[in-house]
């Protein structure tokens, strides 16, 4: 939009602060129990998803929102910070997190093999939360392991798992590029398309191993072929180096 040359949005200097309010949908670190909100409506609905995830799952909840409204979609959420589903073992910074994750995975599939009226499910993670290898296994096999070992339960009932990919990772100094030069220089801020994706994502190979699963990729609207912008269309897309603000992702409704 020619009109918005020169604008962006949110405002730069409160960027970190564009971000879903939803403490109902997620569990915070030394709290196990299944926390999840229903967006969209509660009854008469024409679908039941379920999107499972870590904080990268909560910040897609304004994409979801304007998803379920639209398209008549019950959406409910279950998130958990730096720990989403998977069977791998995911090592956090305290004994105490760990512990806190692994129960809250435990709650999660426990909800999961008790329902019986799921369409199909949601999962995201970030691919900044590592997992540990068992002896002898690559960490790359160990995360497509424990991805396609969680989604299975679901999958062999017939219940079809919707894998998204990860968004793209910022530079260290993104969002403080923004603040100086988005107005006046807006590709100033962008960074190589590998760098932002240098760590692995394993959800593309998990769905080609395992019936009954689909990738949505989104990467295209963030990045060129060469590099991933920090301002499309206006909007400042990073709150922080692996977070998009809540802004861009309303904007990705329609395309997600």
């Amino acid at each position: 939009n020619p009109d918005l040359d020169g604008v962006v949005v949110p405002d730069p200097a409160t960027v970190a602060d564009d971000t879903p309010k939803r403490p109902d949908c997620w569990a915070t670190h030394g709290v196990d129990a299944l926390k999840m909100c229903t967006l969209g409506p509660e009854t008469g609905y024409s679908l039941h998803l379920v999107a499972v995830g870590d904080s990268h799952n909560l910040s897609m909840v304004p994409a979801y929102e304007k998803i379920a409204e639209k398209y008549n979609w019950r959406i409910d959420l279950a998130g958990h910070a730096a720990c989403y589903w998977t069977t791998a073992d995911l090592p956090l910074k305290s004994q105490t997190e760990s512990a806190s994750c692994a129960q809250w995975r435990g709650n999660l599939q426990a909800y999961l093999d008790g329902a019986d009226d799921i369409d199909a499910v949601l999962a995201t993670n970030s691919t900044s939360v590592q997992v540990q290898p068992a002896d002898g296994q690559s960490r790359r096999a160990a995360i497509v392991g424990g991805l396609v070992e969680a989604w299975s339960t679901m999958t062999r009932r017939g219940v079809p798992v919707v894998a998204i990919a990860d968004n793209p990772a910022a530079g260290d100094d993104t969002v403080q590029c923004v603040e100086k030069f988005a107005r006046s220089d807006p590709d100033r801020c962008a960074i190589p398309r590998r760098e932002a994706f240098e760590r692995y994502d394993g959800n593309r190979d998990a769905t080609e191993r395992l019936d009954r699963t689909a990738l949505v990729d989104m990467t295209d609207f963030y990045c060129t072929a060469r590099a991933c912008p920090a301002v499309i269309g206006s909007v400042a897309v990073h709150r922080d180096r692996t977070h998009v603000t809540k802004t861009y992702m309303v904007s990705l409704a329609p395309y997600l």
